[in-house]
Formats: structure tokens, C-alpha cells, sequence
């Protein structure tokens, strides 16, 4: 792994890496990739998601279902008319969580069910916290150990946070949708770090979103312009309101390594994709 951040817990555990003057003034940190014996990590996460197609259903418009002339996914095996709905670019959305599946795994009693017909859209949301309780890494036995959630850290973004809320929206109908994705994270510490100060890590809120367009899905696109078949267009947005880690110290500068430039160089991003599927 690479080297961590520097701390006085570190440099207890790793007393050959670190030269000091006479005067007690570091001047040199042997910073080569270390092996740790082990990790130790434990959290809860909870979530809840909710999911509902919506429109009047018009079995002559809209997607297709699978296995009908021009789905995109064959049939599945006692599926029960099961869609499966990818994210931008046709991979699983954005943020993990991998693909949502629409419908459900056969007939449930109320005949469709929350199954999404030809026609119709569908939006979802979720919502999910984590709590992690232990976060430490053991360099080796009978040195000290680094706790991540007090006080030590393995980047220049600070510790792990204690607590994490990850949120989704998404919609959609008729190869056209959005989806926003929203990330906070609790604030940090770093005790003692770069020049014996202790630095404070703000909590950050990310919001990213993802508009896009199956081209193919529109009909009458592709007949005016048959060059759209099989495309697609996706504008994404990372960052939504440039939102930048900010770092406290109490009665001295901040190094010039953890201003807001530096940790996020980037900010605000836009993206406009076009894909096409070559025939």
C-alpha cells in the first residue's frame, strides 16, 4: 500500500522511516509502499429504495419487451415480461448498485404488478447510511496501530468519516432520463500531521447528474435522420456545485498541500458523450 499520511502514531509505529535533526526537526521520511499485516473494518449500512413505473401502458410505443423485435436483451427464462434498465452508457448506473431490474421474477398475485410496460416510465429513489464503528490498520504485531477514525489517515483527504448517506433518483420513459446521484460525507481529522499541527476536514456533499438520450428509441429521428440509428447521447455533470474539501488548522496556516485547489483540481465537471453502435 502506499505510504500513509504522516502522524505521530505513525512515526511511533515506523521510527526508521523518519530522520530528525539534533533539534528534533524532521528532515527526511523513507515514504517507499509499506505491506500491513492486516485491515480491520466494521460498519452497518442501511438503505431503502422505492421503485414505480408510471404512464398509461401503449403495447405499440415504447421499449420493447425482451425477446420482441428490437430489444436489446433476450428473454429471461420464467422472467415473467422481466426488463432490465442500465444506466448511461448501457453499464449499471452510476454509484454502484448495479443494474435496476424492472418487474419482477414472474406473476405476483396482481397479475402486472409493478412490471413496466411498453409505453410507460418509471422512476426509483434510495437512500443509504453508513455507520462504521471500526476502521483500523494493524502494520504490524506489537506496533502501534492506525485508527482511521481518530485522528490517522492513509491520503491527503483526511480520516474516514463515522458516517456516510449515499441517495439516487432516477426517471425515465421512452429512451429518455435522468439520474441524480448525491453523496455526503461526515468531517475528518488528522492529529498531529504535516508539521506536528492538527488539521480539520469539513464535511463535503457531491451531487452528480446524468441526462441521456437513446436515439434509437426516438422513431421519428431515425427516420428523418437515419444516421441516428443505434446512438445514443449523455450529458453528465460531476460535482453539480463545485463543492471543494476545505481544511482548518487552529493558530497556524493550513500547509499549501491541502488547499481546496489541490484536493480537488478538478471541481465542477461536464461531459457530453455520443456513442453509436456501428452495423
Amino acid at each position: 500500500a502506499g505510504f500513509p499520511t504522516i502522524t505521530p502514531d505513525l512515526e511511533a509505529a515506523l521510527p526508521g522511516r523518519f530522520t530528525r535533526d539534533l533539534a528534533g526537526n524532521l528532515t527526511a521520511i523513507d515514504s517507499r509502499p509499506l505491506n500491513f499485516e492486516r485491515y480491520q473494518r466494521q460498519d452497518l449500512r442501511t438503505g431503502l429504495n422505492y421503485s414505480r413505473a408510471f404512464g398509461r401502458p401503449n403495447p405499440t410505443t415504447g421499449t420493447p419487451l425482451p425477446g420482441q423485435p428490437g430489444s436489446a436483451r433476450p428473454p429471461v427464462p420464467g422472467g415473467g415480461g422481466v426488463m432490465i434498465v442500465t444506466g448511461p452508457g448501457g453499464g449499471p448506473p452510476p454509484g454502484g448498485g448495479g443494474q435496476f431490474r424492472m418487474g419482477g421474477g414472474g406473476p405476483r398475485g396482481g397479475g402486472r404488478g409493478m412490471a413496466m410496460q411498453p409505453g410507460q416510465g418509471r422512476f426509483n429513489l434510495s437512500l443509504y447510511h453508513t455507520y462504521r464503528f471500526e476502521d483500523e490498520i494493524v502494520i504490524a504485531d506489537g506496533l502501534p496501530t492506525l485508527d482511521l477514525l481518530d485522528g490517522d489517515a492513509t491520503s491527503s483527504r483526511g480520516g474516514t468519516p463515522k458516517n456516510e448517506l449515499q441517495a439516487q433518483a432516477g426517471v425515465f420513459r421512452n429512451g429518455m432520463g435522468a439520474f441524480m446521484f448525491a453523496n455526503w460525507r461526515e468531517g475528518t481529522r488528522i492529529d498531529g500531521g504535516v508539521g506536528g499541527q492538527d488539521l480539520d476536514f469539513s464535511g463535503q456533499t457531491t451531487v452528480s447528474l446524468n441526462i441521456f438520450v437513446d436515439l434509437n428509441q426516438r422513431t421519428s429521428w431515425v427516420e428523418r435522420f437515419p444516421i441516428l440509428k443505434g446512438s445514443r447521447l449523455n450529458l453528465g455533470v460531476n460535482n453539480l456545485f463545485d463543492s471543494r474539501l476545505e481544511v482548518t488548522s487552529q493558530g497556524s496556516d493550513v500547509p499549501l498541500n491541502y488547499q481546496p485547489d489541490y484536493l480537488d483540481p478538478q471541481g465542477r465537471t461536464v461531459s457530453l458523450t455520443f456513442r453509436k453502435i456501428l452495423f
